[in-house]
């Protein structure tokens, strides 16, 4: 492929995802609090490197599991979430990032998921954020066989349980790097 061609979608006020030509020729797409009712279309972009949400639509992870070379997901805002079953299709993955909105965090509000399994699948995962973006439990532990994360950062999780996490497993805590979108 070579060259990476990059989508950016940011506050679009269409209710449907807009009709693109080629999507395998994207390597990297942002779609950024538009009002699309779902993200289905996502999964014909099979060449995805690097995807960024903000505001999630759907209530599950169904049509970003079919992206499996994407190697970078943030995704801001997925109240409908409550399982991350799908994720750990995502073999390739080396950054991840969910988190509720500044809103929501500045109220209290998380995103509670029935399990973190799905992401301690991912060997290739070197670095996560989950910020309110909870499992059931508030454990961290499903994580500890992701034996290549680097970094993590966790809140709205009981006091202590991320310092003890990141320490068990000699992680940095630092934010997941910003992906090169281009």
């Amino acid at each position: 492929m070579g060259s990476t061609v990059f989508l950016d979608l940011v506050r679009l006020q269409d209710k449907d995802w807009p009709q693109i030509e080629d999507p395998d020729k994207y390597t990297s797409v942002r779609v950024w609090f538009c009002k699309y009712r779902t993200l289905d279309a996502i999964s014909y972009f099979q060449n995805l490197k690097n995807l960024v949400i903000a505001g999630f639509p759907d209530p599950s992870l169904v049509a970003i599991s079919r992206l499996t070379e994407l190697e970078y997901l943030r995704i801001l805002h997925l109240p409908k979430i409550t399982s991350l079953a799908g994720i750990e299709k995502l073999k390739n993955l080396e950054s991840l990032s969910l988190s509720t909105a500044p809103s929501w965090d500045s109220s209290g509000k998380r995103t509670e998921v029935d399990s973190l399994a799905p992401v301690g699948t991912l060997e290739k995962l070197k670095h996560i954020e989950l910020f309110g973006v909870c499992q059931t439990g508030s454990s961290l532990s499903e994580l500890e066989s992701c034996s290549s994360l680097v970094t993590g950062r966790f809140n709205k999780y009981p006091k202590g349980v991320a310092e003890q996490f990141i320490e068990k497993m000699g992680l940095k805590n630092q934010f997941v790097p910003e992906p090169v979108l281009e």
